[in-house]
């Protein structure tokens, strides 16, 4: 279908919005508009042309709508592109009017990638589930940054694959722009089901640590995040990024396990630093910025880092002797390494969209990766021993209950705790949170593994594991949970409301009463308490074995 003639019976201009990297692809952008100017109207976001992130969303919207076209000008970074990947969603979703055919167009810089993927777009039949979808998106991507070291972004290799977009090579000619339009209406259902970023993607690293690391993703809703104007975003990766750390420049200071430590406490809804410690209190592992760094607890020095991840660091996991550390890079591919030689014993894509959550078993020779799906790996060699459906869509956490009895798993609409008896996982019981404006921010396991207490928002609810049984609920002072602190050996747990009183509850004793406190009762110092809503966070009682996973 071509462009509608005008009253002269002259072909009207296509109108388009194009999306591209601001920071790196402006002067494309502006060859696109100079060579096919004669049979499109374009509307971009110019950079500088506005300077508030509401008003940006509001004025993308409006263009895209008034627009019968999405064309994206890909580059080697813009897979990267939070804004990107926004302006693609807001074309997608229909929020003003029907959904906008969507146009690729590679930049000469991504022959390679074009010339790879070719034979490899295989379409996937319109009655597979969306979740195949994004699994084989996730895979080809990952294949596809392997061999070109960049590959496309991730909403638009989605809908490539049900055939609702169309990929090109740079236009010889308007006529050929105009026939790839033509060609790209009429087409399947869009695919809008994959997360938002919340901020840009890191780039893939090479093995040298000193690579600036660019700002972490966060699979999260654009509407909920902190948004600068389109140009000031594309532009963090040369200035300070939006939790006000710097960047690491080649040759700088890394920064020290303090500075570490302190932003985990300072960053909110936008990815902290993962943190797990040796089982013996002797070191800690920090994720950040795409490394793996191992840290001496005494000295607090750095040992080693941990390097060749693609992207942020979305989950770590310790096992219990603390011989190696597991860790899920941006594009879901798990790497495990020996601690006290620093080999990599293990590289292997986890197979499903969503990877980030993993947890070692008591033992040492499981290791469990969560996504759409719940995989349990043989350790060393990586075999898949079983796969479990989590509850919801996704999973945020994943634990092991006290001796391994039993395996725990948060779903990703923070609402359900599903538990798995080990070791056949047979069946399996729910913890379903029915409280209204009540989530699982905290998770606080008995130490003899017979319940479970899950707080956040406007409750804090006892489970019986083994039936699924709430045994009680506490509404915190003031209505809202400000902090949950845990008493020794999880004895009991006081929850601090908004007004800065605070109820005491004992879970082990479900007949007892509450007892009602006019301030916050003393840490014990065995607990990790630190967090912000957004985080789901898992206590041990034992010094030394702490372990925190940061959910966003």
């Amino acid at each position: 279908m071509r462009a509608p003639a005008d009253s002269s019976g002259q072909q009207s201009p296509a109108a388009v919005f194009v999306s591209y990297y601001h920071g790196g692809n402006a002067a494309a952008r502006e060859r696109f508009e100079r060579e096919h100017g004669t049979v499109i109207r374009s509307s971009s976001i110019y950079p500088g042309e506005i300077n508030t992130g509401p008003e940006v969303r509001r004025e993308i919207r409006k263009r895209i709508a008034g627009c019968d076209f999405l064309v994206v000008l890909v580059g080697r970074e813009t897979y990267t592109r939070r804004w990107v990947d926004w302006e693609m969603h807001a074309a997608l979703t229909r929020t003003r009017g029907t959904a906008k055919p969507v146009v690729g167009i590679l930049l000469p810089e991504m022959a390679d990638a074009g010339a790879f993927l070719a034979p490899r777009l295989e379409p996937v039949p319109s009655r597979r589930p969306v979740t195949e979808v994004l699994r084989r998106s996730d895979e080809l991507s990952h294949e596809l940054l392997a061999e070109t070291g960049a590959t496309l972004p991730a909403r638009l290799l989605d809908n490539l694959l049900t055939g609702y977009a169309t990929l090109i090579g740079w236009p010889a000619s308007p006529e050929v722009l105009i026939e790839a339009l033509a060609s790209s209406t009429g087409r399947a259902r869009p695919v809008t089901k994959r997360p938002l970023f919340a901020r840009n993607l890191g780039q893939a690293i090479n093995k040298t640590p000193q690579k600036d690391p660019a700002p972490r993703d966060a699979p999260m809703a654009v509407e909920d995040a902190t948004v600068e104007d389109a140009t000031a975003d594309d532009a963090t990766a040369d200035g300070a990024t939006a939790d006000g750390a710097t960047p690491r420049r080649p040759g700088a200071e890394p920064p020290s396990l303090e500075r570490l430590l302190a932003r985990l406490a300072r960053v909110r809804h936008f990815g902290a630093p993962k943190v797990v410690a040796a089982p013996d209190g002797t070191w800690l592992a920090t994720a950040s910025e795409g490394l793996v760094e191992l840290w001496d607890q005494a000295t607090r020095t750095r040992l080693h880092v941990f390097d060749g991840m693609w992207g942020d660091i979305e989950g770590l996991a310790v096992s219990p002797k603390g011989d190696w550390i597991a860790a899920v890079d941006g594009i879901h591919v798990v790497r495990l390494w020996s601690v006290p030689s620093h080999e990599l014993l293990l590289e292997r894509w986890a197979g499903q969209w969503g990877a980030g959550a993993v947890a070692a078993d008591p033992e040492g020779r499981r290791l469990v990766v969560g996504g759409s799906d719940v995989q349990i790996w043989d350790i060393p060699s990586g075999e898949r021993l079983r796969v479990l459906k989590p509850p919801g869509r996704g999973t945020e956490a994943l634990f092991y209950g006290p001796n391994g009895q039993w395996l725990g798993c948060v779903g990703g609409s923070h609402a359900t705790v599903r538990i798995w008896p080990m070791p056949g996982a047979e069946t399996k019981v729910d913890l379903t949170n029915r409280v209204k404006n009540a989530w699982i921010g905290y998770l606080v396991v008995d130490p003899a593994g017979g319940w479970l207490a899950t707080a956040g928002g406007r409750a804090v609810q006892v489970w019986d594991v083994g039936t699924g049984k709430r045994l009680r609920s506490l509404t915190p002072p003031g209505g809202s949970l400000g902090e949950l602190i845990v008493g020794p050996e999880a004895e009991w747990l006081a929850c601090v409301g908004n007004d800065g009183t605070a109820a005491r509850m004992w879970p082990g004793q479900t007949r007892r009463p509450v007892e009602h406190l006019d301030r916050p009762p003393r840490r014990t110092g065995q607990w990790i308490t630190t967090g912000t809503r957004g985080t789901v966070q898992i206590w041990s009682p034992a010094p030394g074995t702490s372990s925190l996973d940061g959910l966003d």
